[in-house]
């Protein structure tokens, strides 16, 4: 077994795992790629700010 495949496995089981420093650092740094649309540029940084943010994201509710 490949170890993303690992990876993968535990994401599914235990959901999204990463320091919460790791994943604002991810958001702050991400920029669009030279052939990435709009609409894939907009997916990829909401993904990154949902993980960045989580705790955020729960006290707004």
């Amino acid at each position: 077994m490949e170890y993303f495949d690992i990876v993968k496995r535990f994401e599914k089981r235990f959901g999204y795992q990463d320091l919460p420093q790791t994943a604002t650092i991810a958001f702050n740094t991400a920029r669009q790629e030279g052939e990435e649309d709009l609409h894939d540029w907009a997916d990829r940084i909401m993904t990154l700010a949902t993980k960045a943010f989580q705790r955020n994201h729960r006290l707004c509710r």
